[in-house]
């Protein structure tokens, strides 16, 4: 196993952000996903709903809209963390240079 982890920055075709995969649950011995997100563009990041997820704001500033209410968005800027628990649906829409930390644990019934 690695022991110092390198950022492999990686763009899909027509999405706003560069990500960084830093630990598989499949492979890693912390049962976690790991992912940077780096916003190349402003954009959305719609977390999936089938787990939980801890996201930390590195950089940058984001709005969360969820979609359970239709109260308003949530301002979000580095140093601010919060849970999404599995089933909330929610979406991200971040500022070009927002940075986020994003921590998922893969359920024992998946």
């Amino acid at each position: 196993m690695q022991k110092i982890i390198r950022n492999d920055w990686r763009r899909e075709s027509g999405e706003p952000f560069a990500r960084a995969h830093i630990l598989s649950h499949e492979i890693h011995p912390e049962g976690l996903d790991i992912d940077r997100f780096r916003f190349i563009e402003a954009g959305d990041l719609k977390p999936r709903t089938s787990v939980g997820h801890l996201l930390s704001v590195l950089r940058g500033t984001a709005r969360l809209r969820l979609a359970v209410s239709n109260a308003q968005q949530l301002h979000l800027e580095a140093g601010v963390h919060l849970y999404l628990p599995p089933g909330l649906e929610s979406i991200l829409s971040a500022d070009p240079g927002t940075e986020l930390l994003c921590v998922t644990s893969v359920s024992a019934s998946q």
